[in-house]
């Protein structure tokens, strides 16, 4: 720097101190999983983790510096960051959060459905606002395949219980309850397998197996070893074949036949 006087004048300065602080930092950021990518006020990318990179297909070279629009090709990401710096400028640091659904765009030009999370954070005495994202394209395929499957279930000429590793049941098919002659209204998801073999019993007149033991026992008996088909007679005339699988995770499925 040159003086008043015309001499020129340095100055030193050790900053070992804030580039171990920026590394460490960096590497935090990279261990975590979930994409981060710290923008700007004025809606520039500051830096983005390892996982931010695999996900836009971009390094951190090649997009530092530039617009959020480069990832964001539609203006509610850049509406949402203006109202943030806007609400941030009368609040507290760290007390503007916002999440948002919306659409951003890979470096191979592939749009992508996402959940954004932005919170504002000080940096090296700045202001920055640091988006957590959430690529939501694997969900909404497993949510539409559990949806596709929920429908098939449903449609199947088969009663269908799903029973978790907890002895509870978690899902039921309508079909189910009108074979072992429920009524519509009894609610079924949330009891125990014991609980649902009790409410059955009843409706059963006979079993093609008799040891003595009360059909509600046999019942018992059969689910717990997962023995080969049961078929029963039921008080409304019907021949059923019951049948018990275990699956993955000690989860087991019951299936109701009609034989009649």
């Amino acid at each position: 720097s040159r003086t008043s006087s015309g001499f020129l004048a340095g100055f030193r300065t050790d900053i070992t101190a804030l580039r171990n602080s920026q590394d460490i930092l960096q590497a935090t950021l990279d261990s975590v999983s979930e994409a981060v990518v710290t923008i700007s006020q004025d809606g520039r990318v500051i830096n983005l983790n390892s996982a931010s990179q695999q996900l836009f297909g971009y390094s951190l070279a090649e997009l530092k510096g530039r617009n959020l629009l480069e990832i964001a090709p539609y203006r509610r990401p850049a509406d949402i960051g203006r109202r943030l710096v806007a609400e941030s400028r009368s609040k507290p640091l760290g007390s503007t959060i916002r999440n948002v659904n919306t659409s951003l765009k890979r470096k191979n030009g592939e749009t992508f459905t996402a959940r954004i999370e932005v919170r504002d954070v000080e940096i090296n005495g700045q202001q920055v606002f640091l988006t957590f994202i959430k690529d939501l394209t694997r969900q909404f395929q497993y949510e539409s395949t559990v949806q596709a499957l929920g429908s098939a279930v449903e449609q199947l000429a088969a009663g269908i219980v799903l029973v978790n590793n907890s002895g509870q049941v978690t899902y039921v098919n309508a079909f189910f309850s009108q074979l072992v002659d429920l009524r519509p209204q009894t609610k079924i998801e949330g009891l125990t397998i014991d609980e649902l073999l009790k409410i059955m019993a009843p409706k059963i007149l006979r079993m093609n197996v008799s040891d003595g033991q009360s059909i509600e026992a046999q019942l018992q008996n059969f689910y717990r070893n997962l023995a080969a088909p049961l078929a029963v007679n039921t008080k409304q005339g019907r021949r059923l074949s019951l049948s018990v699988q275990a699956l993955e995770g000690n989860n087991t499925i019951l299936t109701v036949a009609d034989n009649t």
